[in-house]
Order: structure tokens, then sequence, then C-alpha cells
């Protein structure tokens, strides 16, 4: 990843084959979306962006994000509610990290939409609002990663049991197009 310092930003692909171990891929992925706040939150500071870097996060976002986003709604988190019935905490707890996923959302959606439209290679500015918004959607994120690296996936691979990662693992490739085996 290229970042703040040399005004480029870029995020790279994960490799398929850690999609055969699902929680892994699962916080690979978190971790890109982390150097993405963090480059955001550069962004932010400086009142700038360049056109480049801009596509870049808004494909990011546009694209990968959101199928993060849905690989947890649609697969991680209803397997974990099936194996934490009796943890209501817990299940309150997932529920508030996808009703916050919902929120982000329409931010996400407006700023793949404003960072689309800037110049391909010229350093843009941003306005104080947008820096702001930024800034506070970083910070939200960051708190939102953290609980969910330190508590939701941990939990995941206690109660999770190996055939709900085999179907993680095949749901998760044939949603990107990879063969099951």
């Amino acid at each position: 990843m290229t970042g703040p310092e040399s005004g480029r930003f870029s995020v790279p692909a994960l490799p398929p084959e850690l999609l055969d171990l699902p929680l892994e891929y699962l916080i690979a992925d978190h971790d890109r979306h982390r150097a993405v706040c963090a480059y955001l939150r550069q962004v932010a500071r400086d009142e700038k962006i360049d056109g480049t870097s801009a596509r870049e996060i808004a494909r990011f976002l546009r694209g990968e994000l959101k199928q993060h986003f849905e690989d947890e709604r649609l697969l991680l988190y209803p397997t974990l509610r099936g194996r934490s019935a009796d943890d209501l905490d817990f299940i309150r707890s997932l529920q508030e990290v996808e009703a916050y996923h919902t929120d982000s959302e329409a931010f996400i959606d407006d700023l793949v939409d404003r960072f689309g439209s800037l110049p391909a290679h010229d350093l843009s500015p941003i306005s104080h609002e947008l820096s702001e918004r930024l800034t506070a959607y970083v910070e939200r994120e960051h708190q939102s990663l953290m609980f969910e690296n330190a508590v939701i996936m941990v939990i995941a691979e206690v109660r999770l049991r190996k055939n709900d990662i085999e179907k993680l693992r095949v749901a998760m490739k044939a949603r990107r197009g990879f063969p099951a085996q």
C-alpha cells in the first residue's frame, strides 16, 4: 500500500487463496479498511486528495467494502447468532454493528460520488465540512474495527464449528466467482 507520504494511495487485492480461511480473510479485509481510514484521516487533515487515490478509495468502498459488509451480514453474523443463542449481549452487539454498517453506507455512497467526480490526476481540495465528516467517519470506523477484531472475530474462532467455517468458505468464494474446491 502506498500512503499519504507519497501522495498516492492504493489498496492491494487480497490473495484469492486466503478465502480458504474465511475468518482470516475477513480480518485481513479489516486491515485494508483500517489502512483506507488512516489515509482518509490524512486527507481530512490536509483537506486535499489526488484524483487517482480518490478513485481507488471509491472503488474499494463501492465494491470490496460493501461486499465485506454483506459477507458479515449475510453469512458470518447469522451463523454466529445460531451458535450464540444464549448470549443475548453478544447478539445485541452484532445487531449494533450491523446497524452501524447500514448507517455508514449512506456516507460511503456520498463519498464515492464525491471522490468519483474529482479530476483523475489532479490534487483537489476538499471542503472543511467534508473534512469534518471524514474525521468523524474514520473515528467511528476505527472503533467498529477494533470491536469486530477484538470481540466478534475472537468469539467466531471459538464458537464456529468446522462445518460453519466450511459453509463460510464456500459461500464467500462463490460470491467472488471462485470455485469451492
